[in-house]
C-alpha cells in the first residue's frame, strides 16, 4: 500500500532522503500519507506514536490546509524544512523529505552529519483500501531502517584492495565484515533491539573502524 521510492543518507552523510508515496492502483484511491515519524537509536520505539520520543513528525495536513485548498493538485512545499508533498485529488499521495542533522532533535544539537545514526522512519496512512484488496497490501504503516554506509563501505574497500595487493587478510576485516552482518541480518529479521546493540557497540561515532594488517601470508595467517 506505502511504498519507499528512496530511503537513503547521501555519502557525506549530510542529508536525509525519504521519499514515499502511495501506491498508484485504483484500490488505493482513497488511501494518503497522514504522517511521518522519525527514530533513532537512542529512541527507538516499537510504538510509533510515542510523542515523547521522536526526532521527526510530519503532519502532511497540517501543511496543505495552510497552502493551499484540497482540490489543488500542485506539489507544496514545506518552508519550513523543505519537504515537498506531492497531491493527487485533493490527497497527499507522496511525500520528499530531504532533512540535515539539525531538522531533527537529536541530542547533539552540533552533528553535522548523520556518521553514526541509525534512523527508522515510520510513514503512516489514512484511508480504507476498496474492499477485496488483500490483507497483505492493507498495512497502513510502513517502516524503514537506514545508516549511511558510506564509511563501512570505505572501510570494507580498503581491505579488498589490501588483499589484491598483498594477498594477506588485514587483522580486523572479517570482523568488520562480522560486525556488520550481525547488524544487517537483525534488521532483515525484524530483531531491531539486537540491531540496536550491536550498531551501538561498533559503528556509532565515537567507535573506530580499524583495518590494519599485521599478518604475513596469504589469508592473513602467520
Amino acid at each position: 500500500m506505502i511504498r519507499f521510492n528512496e530511503l537513503r543518507i547521501t555519502p557525506n552523510g549530510k542529508t536525509l532522503i525519504v521519499d514515499a508515496q502511495i501506491e498508484e492502483t485504483k484500490q488505493f484511491n482513497d488511501v494518503s500519507i497522514k504522517e511521518i515519524y522519525i527514530f533513532n537509536q537512542d529512541n527507538y520505539t516499537t510504538f510509533c506514536k510515542d510523542e515523547k520520543k521522536f526526532l521527526y513528525h510530519k503532519v502532511t495536513d497540517d501543511v496543505l490546509n495552510e497552502v493551499l485548498s484540497k482540490d489543488t493538485d500542485t506539489p507544496v512545499e514545506d518552508k519550513m524544512d523543505g519537504s515537498t508533498i506531492y497531491v493527487n485529488d485533493g490527497k497527499p499521495k507522496r511525500v520528499r523529505l530531504e532533512l540535515c542533522p539539525k531538522d531533527l532533535l537529536l541530542d547533539n544539537s552540533q552533528l553535522t552529519t548523520f556518521d553514526g545514526q541509525m534512523l527508522f522512519v515510520y510513514v503512516i496512512s489514512e484511508g480504507t483500501p476498496e474492499e477485496g484488496t488483500l490483507c497483505s497490501e492493507t498495512n497502513n504503516i510502513l517502516k524503514g531502517t537506514v545508516v549511511n554506509l558510506k564509511p563501512i563501505y570505505d572501510y570494507i574497500m580498503s581491505g579488498i584492495r589490501e588483499i589484491e595487493q598483498d594477498c594477506s587478510v588485514p587483522q580486523n576485516y572479517m570482523n568488520l565484515l562480522l560486525q556488520f552482518q550481525a547488524v544487517n541480518y537483525s534488521i532483515k529479521t525484524g530483531n531491531y533491539p539486537l540491531a540496536i546493540k550491536y550498531w551501538k557497540r561498533f559503528f556509532t561515532e565515537d567507535k573506530t573502524m580499524i583495518i590494519n594488517n599485521n599478518n604475513c601470508g596469504c589469508h592473513g595467517r602467520n
